[in-house]
């Protein structure tokens, strides 16, 4: 492609949990192929669960929303330029995955915790409370009397619950 008088151009992909990272492409490159180089980046094998979104409206009172790119077509045929915000995201069925890919089935973790936390997926408080135990359970263990001071000077709740939740 460079021999062509391609221009590989710089793209700044975010995640959900915050990360970035930039990757080269050519604007006629298709966007299945980028999505697998992330995932090679990333060491992510079940890549067919993941997809480039590009979020538009960000400063609207509803946030961003994201509209998923066709993995067939090229950047340019969809009009991606390195100014558009692009997300690296899992696209949500109705049907369970099996998941076979553990480092897939983090990320698709991360983008759930990030949807309640950020309140995109509106959750009860009680089951707010409840994901954030069961998820602090799994980072520190089984709460101890011994532990007790730790939980609390290392956990800061606001990165586990919601704004909503008191």
């Amino acid at each position: 492609k460079i021999a062509a008088g391609e221009e590989a151009l710089t793209f700044t992909i975010r995640f959900v949990d915050g990360t970035r990272k930039k990757i080269d492409a050519f604007p006629t490159d298709r966007v299945g192929d980028i999505v697998s180089k992330v995932c090679a980046k990333l060491g992510i094998q079940a890549h067919e669960h993941f997809y480039l979104a590009h979020r538009v409206n960000e400063n609207s009172v509803l946030g961003g929303v994201d509209c998923f790119l066709q993995k067939d077509r090229t950047l340019a045929e969809q009009q991606i330029n390195p100014k558009c915000n692009l997300v690296f995201k899992i696209k949500h069925y109705k049907r369970h995955k099996k998941w076979t890919d553990t480092v897939a089935q983090e990320w698709f973790f991360r983008q759930i915790h990030s949807s309640i936390i950020s309140e995109y997926y509106p959750v009860s408080e009680k089951l707010a409370v409840e994901l954030a135990s069961l998820e602090i359970q799994s980072v520190f263990g089984d709460y101890s009397g011994k532990k007790r001071r730790a939980y609390f000077d290392r956990v800061g709740l606001d990165s586990y619950l919601p704004v909503s939740v008191s």
